[in-house]
């Protein structure tokens, strides 16, 4: 009796031993069927790859099945240069991958793959996924148990791809994530528990995004968010529990953007906010919670944009360029904004009439209101009216539907120099008869029919003069 104990004790050992074992620390590569098929006699037993595992530039292979012993790959697995693999099918049994997952790399791909159906159990990649060239992916179904990606996370090029459905319970993405250049894709559908990327998110390229409709549970952005040439995206939405981005925001270069409303729970943004030749861009509606945007915001040569009534939470920033929007009339946000630490710069907005929207701010650096080409139709500086500290330059030039300044009257100094120029209809100089001193030069010039200095009579001090 304690000897058949024994034996079956001897047997069951081996046969735990025997199907658990790790194998190939240099890992392996495959390129023939036939190496994938005589996989388990070749390696009896191994179920945990050390190494990695590569399957690349096989013309005959169909099918993994002879991989379905798998458990783990410690290292990366990379699949591409396939022509004839259509499914993953055989790796139904891996539930990690401690490295990368490359399906495809630049120029090779996998042309008859349509799904990841064979890697429903994988629930963790310990690594980056690539998807890159697979031209036959519709969606992602079969990653239906994957939670989490340890590294970046980039889609490129996959020209059948509509939707990203079967990522349903990713959760985090360790490093950048990045969707480009997939002409099919409609909308972000599959992403919905996704709440964090930890470093950058680049959306860009996919010329047929309609919306991003699946990441509406995201809460933070660790880097930069990239926004570009999304030439078929009309409404920037779906984005509404997004509260932080770490780095930059950049909206640029989407060429039938019409509006931008989905930004209504954004706090705070690290860096710097750009928005920038988007030619269809008539709205922004979005940021009215956003509290701190970093360095800067620049709006830029959104040619149909009419009116920027946003970024009414922000109290301080360091500078404001507002500049080249050919149709904005109107500034009417930034209404709690006290403090430009740097440079607000206001020029070459053709339409602009109006900037009431800074009727809270007491300090700036610079104040340049047509440093880089006039608003020509500028008819006051109304909203200014409370601006007390210029501790830079002052610079009004090219203007010429300003007929006096007189909403500068509660500055009583500039810390550099102090230059009027190229106001054309300017009548006076309303406006600055409260300033004593001048810690640069007095530069008034080319303003054809200024018919007085007599409202800066009582500077007392400053650097130089050029009256002409």
């Amino acid at each position: 009796m304690k000897k058949s104990i024994f034996i079956v004790f001897v047997f069951s050992t081996f046969a735990f031993t025997g199907f658990s074992q790790s194998c190939l620390p240099n890992g392996i590569y495959f390129s023939t069927q036939d190496e994938i098929d005589n996989f388990q006699t070749d390696y009896p037993g191994c179920t945990i790859i050390e190494g990695s595992l590569t399957i690349s530039g096989g013309s005959d292979i169909v099918n993994l099945n002879g991989l379905n012993v798998l458990t783990t790959i410690n290292g990366n697995l990379e699949i591409h240069n396939n022509i004839l693999l259509a499914s993953l099918s055989g790796f139904e049994n891996l539930t990690n991958i401690g490295g990368d997952l490359n399906i495809g790399i630049y120029g090779y791909g996998n042309p008859s793959l349509t799904s990841f159906s064979g890697l429903n159990n994988l629930d963790s990649i310990g690594g980056d996924m690539k998807l890159l060239h697979n031209d036959a992916i519709l969606d992602f179904s079969g990653l239906d148990n994957l939670i989490s990606i340890g590294g970046k996370f980039k889609i490129f090029q996959n020209d059948g791809l509509t939707v990203l459905s079967g990522l349903d319970n990713l959760i985090t993405i360790g490093g950048n994530f990045e969707i480009k250049s997939n002409d099919a894709l409609t909308n972000l559908t599959g992403l919905e528990n996704l709440v964090q990327v930890y470093e950058n998110l680049e959306i860009s390229g996919n010329i047929a995004l309609e919306n991003l409709s699946g990441l509406n549970h995201l809460d933070s952005i660790g880097g930069n968010f990239y926004f570009w040439h999304n030439d078929g995206l009309i409404v920037l939405s779906g984005l509404d529990s997004l509260s932080y981005i770490g780095g930059y925001l950049n909206i640029d270069n989407n060429d039938a953007l019409f509006s931008i409303p989905g930004f209504g729970n954004l706090t705070s943004i690290g860096e710097y906010i750009s928005i920038r030749y988007n030619d269809a861009l008539a709205a922004i509606t979005g940021f009215d919670n956003l509290t701190s945007a970093g360095e800067y915001i620049t709006i830029f040569q959104n040619n149909l944009l009419e009116d920027i009534s946003i970024f009414n939470s922000l109290t301080n920033i360091a500078y404001i360029s507002i500049n080249g929007n050919e149709n904005l009339q109107s500034i009417t946000g930034f209404n709690s904004l006290e403090t430009i630490e740097e440079d607000l710069s206001i020029s070459s907005n053709l339409s602009l009439n109006s900037i009431i929207g800074f009727q809270s701010l007491t300090s700036v650096q610079n104040l340049l209101i047509g440093d880089d080409g006039g608003n020509p139709n500028l008819l006051n500086l109304e909203g200014l009216d409370n601006l007390t500290n210029v501790s830079g330059n002052l610079l009004i030039q090219s203007n010429n539907s300003l007929v006096n300044l007189a909403e500068l009257s509660n500055i009583d100094s500039v810390g550099g120099h102090l230059k009027i120029s190229y106001n054309d209809n300017l009548l006076s100089l309303d406006g600055l008869q409260n300033i004593n001193t001048i810690g640069g030069s007095l530069l008034i010039f080319g303003n054809d029919v200024l018919i007085s200095l007599n409202d800066i009579g009582n500077i007392e001090s400053l650097e130089g003069i050029q009256i002409w």
